[in-house]
């Protein structure tokens, strides 16, 4: 590849749900300003298949798209199908929810179809 050249983007169309975790449920005991709290809706969980064809590591840094926003997010494998994602719920999360409610009032949590990606510098 020349200095020209850029690279593609390589990306996964998967499907995001969210949900809560034990350790986010400890952090809004203590808050949502507490370190616990902060780092556990900082993460994704993604299955050792998807996290291989994006070539990831235990805590990389990617980006998910959804129509509702772009949230980052550090990566770790967990026992889910490929091309299915989990983050905890809280404001990360909430930039990719659904914002339609087709009338119930209550967002969309799961089922969300995004795309995932390498983030393309690694601050979050």
């Amino acid at each position: 590849m020349s200095a020209w050249e850029v690279a593609p983007i390589r990306e996964v169309h998967a499907i995001l749900i969210t949900g809560r975790t034990l350790k986010q449920g400890m952090g809004v005991a203590e808050g949502k300003d507490s370190d616990v709290y902060r780092e556990e809706t900082g993460q994704v969980e993604l299955s050792a298949g998807t996290m291989a064809k994006l070539d990831l590591k235990q805590s990389d840094s990617v980006e998910i798209l959804t129509d509702s926003g772009v949230g980052r997010f550090l990566c770790r494998v967990a026992d889910l199908p490929d091309d299915v994602v989990f983050v905890p719920y809280g404001p990360p999360a909430n930039k990719l929810t659904l914002y339609e409610t087709e009338g119930s009032g209550m967002p969309g949590f799961k089922g969300i179809p995004c795309r995932v990606r390498r983030a393309i510098d690694e601050d979050i």
